[in-house]
């Protein structure tokens, strides 16, 4: 039996497959290249910034012993929120970012990374 049409098939569009977006490598590129691409779109620099406040303002805020099992847990769900949103603001942004000298070498613009891959990241 086959399957009913879709507008996808009907348009001649394929559906993108989240799978190989990920594990294909673009251009015949390494997996550390591609790491590495990752990386960029998570600003780890920026998220350095973000997480030196956010254990000064622990430190600051706390009452009694300071509790290191606490404090860890903080600053690896802050990391992963700053790195998260600052790489949906590269893939909401990857048309302008193309456009600018200082924003066109970064993964989206380049064309290092998918845009679907890095909305997924």
């Amino acid at each position: 039996m086959s399957r009913p049409a879709t507008a996808a098939d009907m348009s001649g569009a394929e559906t993108p497959q989240v799978e190989a977006a990920i594990a294909t490598p673009i251009m015949g590129r390494g997996w550390s290249a591609i790491a590495a691409d990752y990386l960029e779109l998570a600003k780890p620099r920026v998220v350095a910034m973000v997480l030196l406040t956010t254990i000064a303002g622990y430190y600051l805020g706390s009452a009694g012993a300071f509790d290191y099992s606490r404090a860890l847990k903080l600053l690896i769900g802050t990391a992963l929120a700053a790195a998260g949103t600052l790489a949906l603001n590269q893939y909401l942004e990857r048309d302008l970012d193309a456009r600018m000298m200082r924003t066109r070498r970064r993964p989206l613009p380049d064309g290092r990374l998918r845009p679907g891959a890095a909305l997924l990241f």
